[in-house]
């Protein structure tokens, strides 16, 4: 096995774990509570102008964002005639864009507000 096939693999299993474990936590756990202890904690370190810092970061991880930056990133690939990794990126996208679609289908909860 090959260097990158070591760690594409590696990463793949990185992430399949973590994907199980949130939706185990995601189906057993009190979800609203857990969002009052992120909420708590967020309210604990609130400062003055914190507020743009972190919406300017929640806009980072904006559906609009990533489809432009998934964009960039495979036609870059593309334009260096790296096609395996522009279709890995592809793939990867894709099926985030389905697991969250799926998870967002199947578990709804309540929000809270600000």
């Amino acid at each position: 096995m090959e260097k990158k096939e070591r760690i594409l693999l590696c990463f793949s299993g990185v992430f399949t774990v973590l994907t199980l474990g949130l939706t185990y936590i995601v189906l057993n756990y009190d979800l609203i509570a857990f969002d009052g202890a992120i909420y708590k904690w967020f309210n604990s370190w609130w400062r003055e102008g914190f507020t743009p810092i972190v919406r300017a970061f929640t806009l980072l991880a904006d559906s609009k964002v990533c489809f432009v930056l998934t964009g960039l990133a495979i036609s870059f690939l593309a334009y260096k005639k790296l096609y395996y990794y522009a279709f890995l990126i592809t793939t990867s996208a894709g099926g985030g864009v389905a697991i969250a679609y799926a998870m967002k289908l199947t578990i709804a909860r309540e929000r809270q507000t600000v």
